[in-house]
């Protein structure tokens, strides 16, 4: 008997649905708490932070980099139900998640301009567009409408 293997896991997980998720939420936030405060002090020591400017909400420099802590445990998550769930819908989630980390981290370091934001933002969407697993095919039965067809599938998304 392999722990690892899918089928336990699987098994585990449907017997004991509400422990699963706890551990999870408690996982993420133990991650967040133990990355957020190492992230301040490299953006502290490196002199990395926003500085206060007229606009700004805040009263004293800001770390910019608050966004990585957050990445990587949305990463680690997706990536644990996926491989529990075997869903292969997580990797273009993570893929689009990735684009957008990639450009917050760029508008972090260097300010970007609005066109490569929202370019960013448009490649990203699409990896979740054009998921299959993702893909609304049906409405089961609400409004009488059992099938999708594909085209339309992509307008209501």
């Amino acid at each position: 008997m392999n722990i690892f293997d899918s089928d336990i896991l699987l098994a585990l997980l449907r017997s004991h649905y509400l422990l699963f998720t706890c551990l999870l939420f408690v996982g993420a936030f133990l991650t967040t708490y133990v990355i957020i405060p190492k992230i301040i002090w490299v953006s502290q020591a490196r002199n990395l932070t926003t500085p206060v400017v007229g606009r700004s909400a805040h009263k004293i420099p800001t770390p910019a980099f608050g966004g990585v802590a957050f990445f990587v445990t949305i990463i680690l998550m997706v990536s644990l139900i996926q491989s529990i769930h075997l869903n292969y819908a997580s990797n273009h989630l993570i893929a689009g998640l990735t684009i957008l980390f990639m450009v917050g981290l760029k508008d972090d370091l260097i300010i970007s301009t609005a066109r490569v934001k929202l370019i960013g933002q448009a490649i990203a969407i699409t990896f979740i567009l054009f998921s299959p697993e993702l893909q609304i095919t049906s409405l089961n039965g609400f409004f009488y409408i059992y099938e999708i067809p594909p085209f339309l599938s992509l307008l209501m998304e």
